[in-house]
């Protein structure tokens, strides 16, 4: 009987250890997924806050929108979407995955801004400025 109770404690001891090892290890690849997502979050929003700079110094020296803003690649290397009234733009970066989160975007344009969404940890949404502030994106 007594025999058996040291090797019942080493495989106690040795299945906690396992058990602690996989913890640790997800909990590492977690961090790491979190720290590039949100790297790569924070990048895109100054890419698009560029952008947005650029609108506004147009406007300011013409005192209109401009028609057009080509050219412009966020992140992810896609282009910029740019859309504009009389009053407001708007800014949009699709994500790491291109595809829109399915959202009315043209309805944005009246929305105040205080209506922000966080995205840092999913790369995947979407980026928005609206007249240059974030409505939705990873910044403060």
């Amino acid at each position: 009987m007594f025999c058996v109770v040291p090797r019942l404690f080493r495989r106690l001891v040795n299945a906690r250890g396992l058990v602690a090892d996989g913890l640790f290890v997800c909990c590492v690849v977690y961090v790491g997924w979190c720290g590039y997502s949100f790297t790569e979050q924070i990048n895109n929003f100054i890419k698009l806050d560029l952008c947005s700079r650029e609108i506004s110094k147009v406007r300011k020296g013409t005192g209109a929108f401009p028609a057009v803003f080509e050219g412009h690649k966020d992140y992810y290397g896609r282009d910029v979407v740019y859309v504009h009234d009389d009053g407001h733009f708007m800014l949009l970066s699709y994500g790491s995955d291109g595809v829109p989160d399915g959202l009315d975007y043209a309805k944005l344009l009246d929305v105040p801004v205080g209506k922000r969404r966080d995205n840092c940890l999913v790369p995947s949404r979407d980026t928005v400025l609206i007249d240059g502030h974030i409505w939705q994106g990873c910044a403060k």
